[in-house]
This record gives C-alpha cells, sequence and structure tokens, in this order.
C-alpha cells in the first residue's frame, strides 16, 4: 500500500494546530503526537514550510510554476535552436518528478532527441549509431 503524503496545505495546517496545542499548554511533545506524526517529521516540516501562511504558500506554489514554465520554454527554444542545425538533443539521467513534468507538457514527445536513463548507455548507444557501418 502506498504512503499518502500530506500536500503542502494540509502540512501548514498541521504545523498550526500544533502551535495552538502548545499555546493551550500542551506540551511539544504531546502536540505533535496529536497530529500524528514523528518529532523528526514535524521539524523537517518546520524547517521547511514553518511561518508560512496559505496565502505564501499559493504564491511559493505559483512562483514555483512560473520557474517550471521558463524552464521549459529554454528546453523547447534550446531543442529548436539545434533542430535547426541538424543536431538532436538528448538527456541523460532525468529524475523521476523532472521526467513526469516534461512528459506532462508534451515537451519528451516533440522533443528530436532521445532520454536515456544514465549517460554510459547514451554513450554508447550514441557512439554505436554514429560509427561508420564496417
Amino acid at each position: 500500500m502506498a504512503i499518502k503524503r500530506p500536500k503542502p496545505e494540509e502540512i501548514v495546517v498541521k504545523l498550526r494546530q500544533v502551535e495552538v496545542l502548545m499555546g493551550q499548554g500542551m506540551p511539544r511533545i504531546d502536540a505533535i503526537r496529536q497530529i500524528s506524526v514523528t518529532e523528526q517529521t514535524y521539524y523537517r516540516w518546520k524547517k521547511k514550510y514553518g511561518g508560512m501562511g496559505t496565502e505564501q504558500l499559493k504564491e511559493l506554489k505559483r512562483l514555483q510554476k512560473e520557474i517550471d514554465l521558463s524552464a521549459l520554454e529554454s528546453l523547447e527554444a534550446i531543442d529548436e535552436r539545434l533542430h535547426e542545425m541538424d543536431v538532436k538533443l538528448h538527456l541523460s539521467e532525468v529524475k523521476g518528478p523532472v521526467m513526469d513534468r516534461l512528459a506532462k507538457q508534451h515537451f519528451l514527445q516533440e522533443m528530436t532527441g532521445a532520454v536515456f536513463l544514465t549517460q554510459y548507455e547514451a554513450a554508447r548507444l550514441l557512439s554505436a549509431s554514429s560509427s561508420p557501418s564496417s
């Protein structure tokens, strides 16, 4: 069974619940237990989202989306310019979340080259396809 990870909005609410419980006099460790997470998780969340309100969280998400889109536009422009020079753009070692976003935006289907799991695989296959036949 997959582990359900809370969304950032849910994390901010849980952090706020701990603050409220502590304000009512409950010890921090008991307040953390009340929201059903470990101390380690609480402190990791607090470091990442502590003091952040829902509006700030929405702004952070908007900025991340904007950055992702500008990076995607840059990749598309690079791929297009290379294509004009009859050069293919190949990618290797693209990590899961990045790969998911590229696939969702249809970049991978429109890209002129290929995506390889490792640099070794890319070098091996590309050098084999570019070497003259014997």
